[in-house]
């Protein structure tokens, strides 16, 4: 018994030795393979030609972390080759058009085309690639029936929408819904602009007529018949007061006219720099109602106030309203008033006390003027009652330093109010210091002094609060 339990251990100490000798080491990880060199086919080497197609040839350098790149940028490149025989221009946005006198469109609108690739290449196909280590090539081609064939469908498609959204612009123009027109009118374009430079018709009453001319026409005849009106002739505004309240009416004057509902109207003063104006949309009475605030402005001369259609709001929910540069903007809806900016006056009240020997109101008196009538406000004459009143009040101290030179002192304040009294502004002046051989010299040197910190700093500040704009 104990000598079959001897040899059953030594048995399998033998099949675990055997099976440790028979072990095999694992192998290394297998390394990727490399291209065999493949010799450059003869559509690689030359650009082939055929029959009856057209050609492309793409090639992009590869990126080995990322095969999908340089397979789309290979791709891309055939088919723009393709594109560019066949007059597709790939990513070409000229929307700087025109509308010509003869109700057309310019040349330039009808050398445009959107990126049409995909869709206008579709039907292209595969022939062959090629690659090594470094490049990656493809070769395509598009029999050219087959690609006529394909554009004229496109094409008839496209002018079979575009028609149907003529067909609903003048729908709409009985309706005096004006932005409808403009909106089936510019969508109707962005159906044919890919096709602009083609033979665009349609039957109506057995007759040919040119879509392209039809959608222009009835832009510029409802432009025609778009009225923007003022309620008032014209705004006779004192500078730094704000103007009387104004109403802007939209009528259509064609047959069936009224009043032009949810028209996008953009208010905007014509004159004056660095400004944007206000947006609106007119009411179901096709007007909008404006409480203008202070007119920024630093001069008297005539200006006025522009009401136009707000194309940018537009453009930027729906792109196809970018076509609306087709229409020149003399031939927009719009409307001007003329502004007349009266001059606003100003009473000057200056005052002093303390030591007065150097001091001299009338010099201050006259920076204060020259910078008012710089900034075409009127000093007050006594007649009538004065738009502001500016208070200067200047504290004049001299202290003797020695025998021979004395300190000025000057200390102040300004204060700016309007016609109702209210302050529109207040300040301390800075306290200024300024010696001399005796008390007039000193005080003198600390009026130019305090005159010059008037003139750069305070001033200013004060007719900023006067005229509502930046004075520097």
């Amino acid at each position: 018994m104990q000598r079959a339990r001897l040899l059953l251990r030594l048995l399998s100490v033998f099949v675990v030795l055997f099976s440790a000798c028979g072990r095999k080491a694992s192998p290394p990880p297998a390394t990727p393979p490399t291209l065999q060199p493949v010799p450059k086919p003869i559509w690689v080497q030359q650009r082939p030609i055929e029959m009856g197609q057209y050609i492309g040839i793409g090639v992009a350098r590869k990126n080995p972390y990322s095969p999908a790149d340089h397979l789309e940028a290979a791709r891309k490149q055939a088919f723009s080759d393709i594109a560019m025989q066949i007059k597709v221009r790939v990513d070409a946005n000229s929307t700087q058009s025109q509308f010509e006198d003869k109700q057309s469109f310019s040349e330039e609108f009808r050398s445009y085309t959107r990126t049409m690739a995909q869709a206008e290449l579709e039907d292209c196909q595969l022939v062959d690639t090629w690659q090594n280590d470094q490049e990656y090539w493809v070769y395509y081609r598009l029999s050219q029936d087959d690609y006529r064939r394909s554009r004229a469908r496109r094409i008839q498609l496209a002018v079979d929408q575009a028609l149907n959204h003529l067909q609903s612009a003048r729908q709409s123009i009985q309706r005096s819904d004006v932005v409808a027109v403009y909106d089936f009118c510019l969508r109707a374009l962005d159906q044919l602009a890919p096709f602009s430079g083609e033979r665009l018709v349609y039957e109506e009453a057995g007759v040919s007529r040119s879509l392209l001319t039809d959608i222009a026409e009835l832009m510029m005849q409802t432009a025609r018949q778009t009225q923007i009106e003022f309620s008032l002739k014209q705004w006779r505004v004192k500078m730094a007061h704000a103007p009387e309240d104004l109403e802007v009416r939209v009528r259509y004057l064609g047959a069936g006219g009224g009043a032009v509902t949810g028209f996008p109207l953009k208010l905007s003063y014509k004159g004056i720099e660095n400004h944007n104006g206000w947006n609106f949309i007119t009411d179901q009475e096709g007007r909008i109602r404006w409480r203008a605030g202070i007119i920024p402005t630093t001069t008297n001369r005539l200006i006025s106030l522009r009401a136009e259609m707000n194309i940018e709001a537009l453009s930027q929910d729906a792109p196809h309203w970018r076509w609306m540069s087709l229409l020149p903007p003399a031939q927009r809806p719009s409307a001007e008033m003329p502004i007349e900016i009266l001059p606003a006056t100003v009473e000057i009240k200056i005052s002093g006390a303390g030591d007065l020997s150097g001091w001299s109101s009338t010099a201050m008196e006259q920076i204060i003027t020259a910078r008012l009538g710089k900034n075409g406000l009127l000093v007050w004459n006594g007649q009538g009652r004065p738009d502001f009143q500016l208070v200067v009040q200047i504290d004049c101290r001299a202290i003797q330093l020695g025998s021979t030179q004395s300190s000025g002192i000057l200390n102040g304040s300004i204060k700016l109010s309007d016609a109702a009294q209210m302050v529109r502004y207040q300040q301390s002046l800075n306290e200024v210091r300024s010696t001399g051989p005796d008390s007039p010299s000193a005080l003198r040197a600390a009026q130019k002094r305090m005159q010059e910190n008037l003139e750069l700093s305070v001033l200013p500040r004060v007719l900023e609060r006067i005229l509502h704009v930046n004075t520097d």
